[in-house]
């Protein structure tokens, strides 16, 4: 039992998490812990024109709870992590088919999925110019990313993660999937996925859906979450995370400091580390949020214009550091 449990609301109601309910989910690593044991947390990221999306959930995972880092992604964004932080193991999208990725009690696992796909809008335009190049003959650099982020795609991510997964970005258009929902549907208790849209994607999962898209955030939260039988996490100026059973817990810590590019992929990695540990999914977004939004308020002080997403990703393990004294 944690605070959390506490202050469970009933269906269809909502609560704001205090920062001691959020302290009181920090995990402590053990003395014998090693780094399989802390978890290892998995992301199939980035693209063509996004690659400093992965690089930025990728960092951002490596900074918090998992002991092991491993990156999906594009050549551009390997190139980064490799220079950056060289601790990261780098490979290519491909490269996740290859293998099943399975959660064990004692070497827990965690994917994370979107940061750095491009929109639909933006796939779809990416999968004409690869027609055209195949048309012609001519190999295309777009094939791979166009490919990665389409819905059967995630969809065979789905397929072949037995652990919690989180949908972030790009990925998060495969939820007007019949398909991906049915898959989402079959994932409960330890393995329901996390998603994590900002109002404009959830608008976009709204309209796929057929539901009301101008909803108030908690009901819109709720509707998205019971909607795709997943924990959402709705970011606006406060995070609303709802659960499939339609509770929803606020995180009202923000700051207009995250309104910046980038601060988005920094939560999905951040919650990927601590669901990569181990900590359930509802547990695993209430805290990464209080995290992110302690780093963001961290990164900000004193700055007039405030602090980039890069910023924000350094100031994560002091901001978590801030948590864990809270209840030493």
């Amino acid at each position: 039992m944690t605070l959390l449990d506490d202050i469970r609301p009933a269906r269809g109601s909502s609560c704001v998490v205090p920062p001691e309910a959020a302290a009181d989910l920090v995990p402590r690593i053990p003395a014998d812990a090693h780094k399989y044991s802390r978890g290892v947390c998995e992301l199939y990221v980035g693209s063509k024109d996004y690659p400093g999306a992965a690089v930025l959930s990728s960092c951002a995972a490596n900074k918090l709870a998992c002991g092991y880092v491993i990156a999906y992604t594009t050549s551009r964004a390997r190139a980064a992590l490799r220079a950056q932080s060289p601790s990261i193991v780098v490979r290519d999208h491909a490269s996740f088919a290859e293998v099943r990725h399975e959660d064990g009690p004692r070497r827990p696992r965690a994917v994370v999925v979107g940061c750095g796909f491009p929109s639909s809008t933006a796939r779809d335009g990416l999968l004409r110019e690869l027609s055209r190049a195949c048309a012609q003959g001519v190999p295309s650099v777009s094939e791979r990313p166009a490919a990665a982020c389409s819905p059967e795609s995630i969809a065979r991510v789905l397929e072949r993660s037995d652990c919690p997964v989180l949908l972030d970005g790009g990925a998060l258009d495969a939820m007007g999937s019949g398909d991906v929902r049915a898959l989402l549907e079959k994932r409960t208790g330890r393995t329901t996925a996390v998603i994590t849209p900002h109002l404009g994607e959830a608008a976009r999962i709204a309209q796929a859906m057929r539901l009301d898209g101008d909803l108030a955030p908690v009901a819109l939260s709720q509707a998205i979450a019971e909607a795709t039988s997943t924990i959402c996490m709705l970011k606006g100026s406060d995070v609303w995370i709802s659960t499939p059973e339609g509770s929803t817990y606020i995180v009202d810590a923000g700051t207009w400091a995250l309104a910046k590019a980038g601060t988005g992929d920094v939560l999905a990695g951040a919650v990927g580390s601590l669901l990569a540990y181990g900590i359930m999914p509802l547990e695993a977004a209430v805290l990464g949020a209080h995290i992110h939004a302690c780093a963001g308020r961290m990164a900000g002080e004193g700055l007039a214009f405030g602090p980039t997403a890069e910023d924000v990703l350094d100031r994560l393990p002091q901001a978590a550091g801030r948590f864990m004294r809270r209840t030493s």
